[in-house]
């Protein structure tokens, strides 16, 4: 199943939203894959973009959090350093054992469950506070 990006999603930052919407997308293709029995093949693919999103994503979030002095800057980097630790665990047994059904299943429900819990309540509410403040 698929996860459709909806308006409830954007954070209300143009830049921010956008790169959400990239990690709906490689997530939504990875499912896909795994639904036409490609899943496996994909995973190298989706591990590369999640490498190359956190630098970039997590590092322009922090920014904003930085220059608007955000209150809830320490918890909210902590959860992008849990991210990252859990990338780099699932990084780590990608490269010892290959692509396995089980791996892929991992990386779905972990990206999943990011996507709806730390956007639709941490990045809303730093949009909400940084909309605030402009």
């Amino acid at each position: 199943m698929t996860m459709e990006w909806k308006k409830d999603f954007e954070v209300g930052l143009h830049d921010i939203d956008e790169q959400h919407k990239e990690l709906f997308n490689i997530i939504n293709n990875l499912m896909e894959s795994i639904n036409s029995g490609r899943g496996r093949q994909e995973i190298e693919k989706v591990l590369k973009f999640l490498q190359d999103y956190v630098v970039d994503h997590f590092k322009k979030e922090e920014g904003y959090m930085k220059k608007f002095n955000y209150p809830g800057y320490a918890n909210h980097k902590d959860q992008h350093d849990l991210f990252i630790a859990n990338y780099n665990s699932i990084n780590r047994f990608f490269e010892a054992w290959g692509a396995s059904d089980g791996l892929v299943d991992m990386i779905n429900r972990w990206v999943s469950n990011w996507l709806s819990d730390h956007i639709l309540k941490v990045d809303k509410e730093l949009g909400n506070f940084i909309s605030a403040k402009i």
